[in-house]
């Protein structure tokens, strides 16, 4: 961030100072236009530091969904209770000594029952807590690419009044038409709108935080883990597929919806009547065309995400040449200025470029770290 404000006032100082020369060269009537607009964040005071650590656990506390999960976990762990007590002790075996014997109990099937209930109700609270984090944390980055928008309009508001202000001292000599003056004057009221157009994005990214950690509107913070690039490790995606298809609170959900439907069937195999067997029977078919789809989806699915993030890394190598090649010319441009070799708009030119690259890796390397969470935690999506 240090960086970003450096490279800002560097901007403002060039425009300050051209300003102080075109006007003693003029000594012209003829003066840019006075504008109100005023180069700052939202109203807010960022007083206050917020890591993305601290941003999570305010959301955890103040999320609904979490805490309708642990609530539901707590009834799953009495019902589950209940139906132990309920059970007692049942033999395993008939007077034949046939070991299914006791699922003709519906007592039986009641525990069954409420015992995949508890574990699922386990996993969810799990992976409402992962469904959290990556929602603060999507936010919490969010912020960054708004101040990214605010700071590359301003750096452009900044360089369109230094061009309406030579565009005024030439047009007072006759150097250039009214209408080349013109055009410099709705230049710079177009950068100052887009400043008022971000700086409000910029606020709005900053509610939407507000309001995952339960803090009120207008808000404003110093956030303190920026953007910072990983490069991507390949993997073998089909081991890492059948790996986390076991995970998968979705999958999880079908394949019990496949237990239960067997549980049915054992049962039925006891008291139910043939019309009832049968339709059992064509609820597993159905469960198990569910589960069967539900592990092709999945695996499709986190296929494109691995691809995707790959092709990020490769983008983010030749931008990152890009940014490279920009930072040398800069330099040079910089060197060129101190020796009047160019005028002082075409190294704010050099410096917005480079900026605007900077920019572009940082909002990247959010990209790849979303795509790697996804994909390592593909339920939080």
């Amino acid at each position: 961030m240090k960086e970003k404000t450096a490279a800002l006032l560097l901007v403002v100082s060039l425009s300050a100072a051209l300003a102080g020369e075109v006007n003693a060269a003029s000594g012209s009537d003829q003066q840019p236009q006075q504008s109100n607009v005023e180069v700052n964040a939202p109203a807010g005071q960022k007083e206050v530091q917020l890591t993305l650590e601290q941003a999570v656990a305010l959301a955890e506390a103040n999320n609904e969904l979490l805490r309708s999960s642990t609530r539901d976990l707590e009834r799953k762990g009495i019902t589950l209770q209940e139906a132990a007590e309920d059970l007692g002790y049942i033999s395993p075996y008939d007077v034949d000594g046939n070991v299914d014997a006791s699922e003709s109990n519906p007592r039986w099937k009641s525990y069954n029952s409420a015992n995949e209930a508890y574990l699922t109700a386990v996993r969810h609270a799990k992976f409402a807590k992962d469904k959290v984090y990556f929602s603060v944390m999507k936010s919490y980055q969010a912020v960054y690419v708004a101040e990214n928008n605010v700071e590359t309009a301003q750096q452009q508001l900044e360089l369109a009044r230094a061009k309406e202000r030579i565009a005024a001292a030439k047009s007072s000599r006759g150097l250039v038409a009214q209408n080349e003056y013109d055009d410099a004057v709705h230049s710079r009221t177009e950068a100052e709108e887009a400043v008022r157009q971000r700086s409000s994005d910029l606020q709005k990214a900053y509610d939407a935080l507000n309001t995952l950690i339960g803090k009120p509107k207008g808000a404003t913070y110093t956030l303190e883990n920026p953007p910072e690039y990983r490069e991507p490790v390949k993997l073998d995606i089909e081991a890492h597929i059948s790996k986390l298809v076991e995970d998968s609170p979705e999958i999880i959900d079908l394949k019990e919806a496949v237990k239960n439907s067997e549980w049915d069937i054992r049962y039925d195999n006891f008291q139910g009547s043939e019309s009832d067997k049968k339709l059992k029977r064509m609820d597993l078919e159905d469960a198990n065309e569910r589960l069967t789809k539900g592990k092709e989806d999945f695996a499709e699915s986190l296929r494109t995400v691995y691809s995707t993030l790959m092709d990020k890394g490769q983008e983010y190598i030749r931008l990152k040449e890009n940014y490279d090649i920009a930072q040398k010319a800069l330099e040079l441009s910089r060197k060129k200025w101190a020796r009047g070799m160019i005028v002082q708009s075409e190294l704010e030119e050099s410096q917005l470029n480079a900026d605007q690259l900077r920019r572009q890796l940082e909002e990247l390397a959010i990209e790849i770290s979303q795509l790697e969470y996804t994909l390592n935690k593909p339920w939080s999506v």
